[in-house]
């Protein structure tokens, strides 16, 4: 039986393994050349009753490269992987409530209220307390924040926890939990709020909002009693993102394939593309240029002067010949320019001031930005395709009335450069005038 065991641990240790194996070893540390059950390094956890067991110092161990053996109230780690212990060289992202599905909740947490006003998201499966169960709080989350977006509704709670992300995961990531997933990570309080005192991170609440619905009004917020409660929307209450592990988008340090991504097609906040509507994203803007990587955002165009005052950045070339000006796709340098100007010189510059702390799901402020001549041209030119790509989302098309989309190609002191998509007329814009911004972003 010895000689058996040795040779499954052998092999065990040849090649980097995904912990999923059920390990059926027969004996104890020691037997298998062990000398510890504490982290000391080069130690696995399989199958140790969730202790360390860590190899003599001449034997290499292959780390654990996945969460597949985590267990209620494991901190998992940005890397996805979990553990019991305090791995200091890691970053602990959540602690684990669900191993049949694979859910951790984060290790913070904000009060808000599920809608600042009182409405019934169609889309929504209405649940009474004692109704069906609700295991869909990634659906349900998607299908609240699609909705108070397009019909510009204030859903705070949805709203916060799709736009949640740390190291190792991305805003879309996270998500409010169902009735369901939350009354189960409830159930577990004494031995999830342990792990958390451990990690001085916030201890769980007695009672938290769900992304279940139970009517216009109301929607459900189990507690820690196993009540599950009818609660006024626009009660403030606590609210905690919960994850599915492991995550696919990489987080912070991805570095997603794009080079798919066709002119007219939607790009989505994990930065992922398609021709057609993927409900189960969220999507931020349609690529106008594939080669070069940007996208338009999809959202309805401010409208606004490019600044109150003649401002006139010195850092930026004045360009007065049309050809010049197409030629310009600088768009990303010409705004930070025009708004470190402006900013110095305490100019009101409504139009970088908008730009610059513009955002969505997935993106940062200070990432989109008012687009050069050139890239103005680019949508133009496209347009039909664009339209077509817009109205899969919106019921709406690229504005074209008899107004100027403003560029961040100046022309001299008192104009910028802008287009006129009705017609597609460049010309020198007074800087004092109103035309639409059309946030750009290079993915």
């Amino acid at each position: 039986m010895r000689k058996i065991i040795l040779s499954l641990s052998a092999a065990l240790l040849a090649s980097p393994p995904v912990w999923a194996i059920n390990c059926q070893v027969e004996t104890n540390c020691t037997t298998l050349g062990y000398t510890s059950s504490k982290d000391e390094g080069n130690c696995l956890k399989c199958p140790f009753g969730n202790q360390w067991a860590c190899l003599k110092a001449d034997t290499s161990c292959p780390e654990d490269s996945s969460g597949s053996n985590c267990n209620v109230g494991d901190i998992l780690y940005s890397d996805m992987t979990c553990s019991s212990d305090v791995i200091t060289s890691k970053t602990p992202i959540a602690v684990v409530s669900d191993t049949t599905n694979s859910l951790a909740f984060a290790l913070e947490e904000e009060n808000k209220s599920w809608s600042t006003t009182l409405f019934d998201v169609p889309n929504l499966t209405n649940v009474e307390i004692t109704g069906k169960e609700d295991w869909e709080g990634k659906e349900n989350t998607q299908t609240i924040v699609k909705y108070c977006s397009n019909n510009m509704k204030s859903c705070p709670a949805a709203e916060y926890v799709n736009n949640y992300k740390t190291k190792g995961t991305s805003a879309g990531d996270w998500y409010l939990p169902s009735k369901n997933e939350l009354a189960l990570m409830l159930t577990n309080k004494t031995i999830l709020d342990g792990t958390l005192a451990k990690i001085s991170a916030a201890q769980l609440n007695n009672d938290y909002w769900s992304s279940t619905e139970a009517y216009k009004e109301a929607a459900l917020a189990p507690d820690i009693f196993g009540n599950i409660m009818i609660a006024t929307k626009t009660t403030i209450r606590p609210v905690r993102p919960v994850l599915k592990f492991p995550v696919s988008s990489g987080g912070d340090d991805s570095d997603t394939d794009t080079g798919t991504c066709k002119i007219g097609d939607i790009l989505y906040s994990d930065k992922t593309c398609s021709t057609d509507y993927d409900y189960s994203k969220t999507p931020i803007g349609l690529i106008f240029d594939s080669d070069k990587r940007l996208a338009m955002s999809i959202e309805k165009e401010k409208f606004s002067t490019w600044s109150t005052v003649y401002a006139d950045a010195p850092t930026l070339p004045n360009i007065e010949d049309s050809t010049s000006a197409l030629s310009d796709w600088n768009g990303k340098e010409n705004t930070k320019a025009i708004a470190e100007y402006c900013k110095s010189k305490s100019y009101s510059c409504p139009a970088v001031e908008y730009i610059s702390s513009y955002k969505t799901v997935g993106t940062s402020a200070g990432d989109w930005y008012i687009p050069a001549l050139g890239e103005l041209q680019a949508i133009y030119e496209n347009m039909l395709i664009l339209n077509y790509g817009l109205s899969k989302i919106y019921n709406r098309e690229i504005p074209t009335d008899n107004y100027y989309h403003w560029s961040s190609t100046e022309s001299y002191n008192g104009s910028v450069w802008a287009e006129m998509f009705a017609s597609g007329n460049s010309r020198p814009h007074r800087k004092t005038f109103s035309g639409f911004i059309l946030p750009v972003i290079k993915y």
